[in-house]
């Protein structure tokens, strides 16, 4: 009876991704299954661009000093860094600030037992942003 051995990989970071081996018996996969991992086969994930959290710490202070307003617009973050000269705790510029880094931060950036809540909160339309819920 032939069988077809699958690697799964049991963590998220590619590069050091462990696999596990997992033996699938021929009967039990179908024609369409082999096809759908064949064309999956040499896709990765491609990760995802976020703020650094420095930055988001940057920010949070800067709400609470009332340097940017409560609810904030990617325009007034580029305002605020360029008028308050904002740099990384090594002196170097942190990277264009854009929607797309935000969102992605505000999506994906988990909730852990140090974090118990979300940090940085986005509008319905995605324009606004807020350190407390909308």
């Amino acid at each position: 009876m032939a069988a077809f051995v699958l690697f799964i990989s049991r963590t998220s970071c590619i590069n050091n991704a462990a696999l596990t081996p997992i033996v699938l018996k021929k009967d039990t996969i179908s024609k369409g299954d082999i096809s759908r991992m064949e064309l999956n086969h040499d896709k990765t994930s491609a990760p995802i661009a976020m703020c650094e959290s420095s930055f988001i710490e940057e920010m949070k202070l800067a709400v609470e000093a009332e340097r940017l307003p409560i609810q904030f617009t990617v325009s007034d973050i580029k305002q605020w860094v360029e008028s308050d000269h904002i740099t990384k705790p090594d002196g170097t510029l942190y990277q264009e600030i854009s929607a797309e880094l935000l969102l992605n931060y505000s999506r994906n950036t988990p909730i852990t037992k140090k974090r118990k809540q979300k940090v940085l909160y986005t509008s319905k339309n995605s324009r606004f942003f807020s350190f407390n819920p909308f």
